[in-house]
């Protein structure tokens, strides 16, 4: 019984000992990993002169040091040694400093390097690789080095996604939109790997720039493929006011696809102030779900596209005012927010003065716009409607209130702080003060 006792309690200090020894142990192979340097320094005073614009001198600093240098990490950051990634940290920083200072054919050497050996799947070395194609003796080249390349790594993504864009960009020169339009509608770009979403997004930027067939192709591929919030994403950057009628009509077909509502409305407000004019007038409309619409395209907006198109909102706030846009419907209701909106993102508080006559004139709206009338106060710099939503979210949801107020409000963000810093000061005065409750 003894023994069983003295073993027991060997085998318990023994564990102790090693727990101990292994704390230790760790504790200063991490101060010592973590320690400070020149070469600690150095690399972040070559990251402060990068984002500051000097790359010639954050060049000079990045020769100067070994991939493993640039990698060790500050004294309060913590980052696993992968080898793999040690030396893309410095390459790429290099690369990004000679592209910018007009060093095209030593960024591409380097993108080269990343892309064949695997050390990261950044998405700008792609762009550099396929995008200069003439210092590298033309795209036939570009084709037959990558194809050379997924022979004999066939598991190399970064290799399949630079093939997939330059697939997208050959296309594009030959007038082959078709195919870049069937690539974005029917699923991942050809060869495309985990990539696929920035591959769709290149082949967008590339349809928006191409000529008249590319608007022709785009057009074509949204009324075969209805369901393609990518084909309506390349008509919405491409500028051209041509799209704003089959994009609305678009955009009343998904009318039940709360997702493809949002990408058409966001899609057409990317095209300025010929759209909002076309939303300005179909809020004449007899059709509640086409005022509807009209409106939520206008609450993307950005604010100074709809003050130059509609001088004093005079037009929003008549169809804010309009008795056909009141009631509790819900495709009325929807109106009254999605014009709050619009004009909450001009943040000129000019405006308030009006709403404040419409709210007394309708005597009381739905709950869901009241509130949307009081965001819309406070972000036109009235806060006080604001403090009862807010009192009331801080007793439910205290640890997000920022977090809850910008999803509850759907409105830019930029004025959440201040609306919020307030709040912090009217609740101190209750405080201090209790008579100002």
């Amino acid at each position: 019984m003894e023994i069983i006792v003295i073993t027991a309690w060997l085998s318990r200090t023994i564990l102790i000992f090693n727990l101990v020894c292994f704390m230790f142990s760790h504790f200063f192979s991490v101060q010592q990993f973590h320690a400070p340097s020149e070469k600690a320094k150095l690399k972040q005073k070559a990251v402060i002169l990068e984002q500051k614009g000097a790359y010639e001198e954050a060049l000079i600093i990045l020769q100067s040091l070994t991939d493993e240098d640039y990698f060790v990490p500050a004294r309060d950051e913590f980052c696993y040694r992968i080898p793999a990634y040690i030396p893309a940290t410095r390459q790429l920083a290099i690369m990004r400093c000679h592209l910018a200072i007009g060093n095209t054919k030593e960024a591409v050497d380097i993108a080269w390097i990343i892309l064949e050996k695997q050390w990261d799947n950044d998405n700008q070395v792609k762009e550099i690789i396929v995008e200069n194609a003439v210092v590298q003796g033309g795209y036939d080249k570009i084709r037959n080095r990558l194809e050379v390349l997924l022979n004999n790594t066939p598991n190399n993504f970064m290799a399949k996604d630079s093939l997939a864009y330059l697939d997208i960009v050959m296309a594009a020169q030959n007038g082959d939109y078709e195919y870049i339009v069937e690539g974005i509608a029917t699923g991942p770009m050809d060869r495309s790997s985990d990539g696929r979403q920035w591959i769709k997004k290149k082949a967008c930027f590339v349809l928006a720039q191409g000529a008249e067939e590319s608007l022709h192709a785009l057009l074509q591929g949204l009324e075969n493929n209805r369901e393609s919030m990518w084909i309506v994403y390349a008509l919405g950057i491409t500028g051209d006011s041509r799209t704003i009628i089959p994009l609305f009509d678009y955009l009343l077909y998904v009318n039940r696809n709360y997702y493809a509502r949002i990408e058409a409305a966001e899609a057409l407000a990317r095209l300025g102030s010929q759209v909002v004019e076309y939303c300005l007038d179909q809020m004449e409309s007899p059709k509640p779900i086409v005022r509807e619409r009209a409106a939520q395209v206008l609450s993307y907006c950005a604010g100074h596209v709809i003050e130059s198109s509609d001088p004093n909102l005079q037009r929003i706030l008549e169809a804010l005012n309009d008795p056909k846009n009141r009631g509790n419907k819900p495709h009325v209701v929807n109106i009254q927010i999605f014009l709050l909106r619009a004009i909450a993102a001009t943040r000129n508080c000019d405006y308030v003065t009006s709403l404040k006559k419409i709210d007394e004139s309708v005597g009381t709206f739905n709950k869901h716009t009241e509130r949307q009338m009081a965001f819309t106060l406070a972000y036109l710099g009235d806060f006080p409607g604001i403090e009862p939503i807010l009192g009331e979210l801080e007793d439910h949801h205290s640890p997000g209130l920022l977090s809850r107020f910008q999803d509850l409000a759907q409105m830019p963000n930029a004025s959440v702080p201040e609306i919020l810093r307030w709040y912090e000061e009217k609740k101190s005065q209750q405080i201090d003060d209790p008579s100002k409750k």
